[in-house]
């Protein structure tokens, strides 16, 4: 499902930010309820895109009870996991990524946006494979992405895809030969995104 989010201009001044993120749990159960399923009682994964988990009326534990997956758009690192410890902060998008590893589904539908800003990502200190220590700054790169939502990641997902863009697949080779099956560096720092048995 798209973004559930009011947008940021336009927005009237008695809305009940409450309600409307309330709201979402109720669509997200109603869409869940009447999905349908196959002759075994299966239906197909359905997830939902960034959900609004700030101001903690959308809880991790409310997504698990749904059985809603969650995915993202943007890939950025470290916005909300700036211990070297690697646990994200409570209440933020990440956290309930971490929390619900193994339990609902976790993807990510890469777009190009931040590759082609050139943004930054302040590291954590967090050991990882590039080499980077705590508070540097680095452009956010696809093989870091990779490695984030990676089996032994910070914020581990099942599964990844990016976007047909050539910012993002000429270097698409390299990087599964680095953190694919079997790569160079997946067994000391994981693979990238992978089902997580139950």
């Amino acid at each position: 499902m798209g973004e559930y989010f009011p947008g940021m201009k336009d927005i009237p001044a008695n809305l009940d930010t409450r309600a409307f993120y309330m709201n979402a749990k109720k669509m997200w159960a109603d869409v869940l309820a009447n999905a349908p399923k196959d002759a075994h009682g299966d239906r197909m994964n359905i997830v939902q895109s960034n959900p609004i988990v700030s101001g903690g009326v959308v809880t991790a534990s409310d997504i698990a009870d749904l059985k809603l997956g969650v995915s993202g758009s943007d890939p950025y690192i470290f916005r909300d996991c700036e211990q070297a410890n690697g646990i994200c902060a409570s209440g933020s998008l990440e956290r309930v990524r971490q929390d619900l590893f193994g339990v609902v589904p976790l993807q990510h539908q890469v777009d190009a946006t931040v590759f082609l800003n050139w943004q930054l990502a302040t590291w954590s200190g967090v050991a990882n494979p590039f080499g980077y220590t705590r508070g540097q700054k680095a452009v956010i790169q696809p093989q870091h992405v990779v490695w984030y939502h990676g089996s032994k990641g910070v914020v581990p997902l099942n599964s990844i895809s990016f976007r047909d863009t050539p910012i993002l697949t000429d270097d698409w080779f390299s990087i599964f030969d680095r953190f694919g099956p079997n790569g160079t560096d997946a067994a000391v720092w994981g693979q990238l995104p992978v089902m997580k048995p139950r």
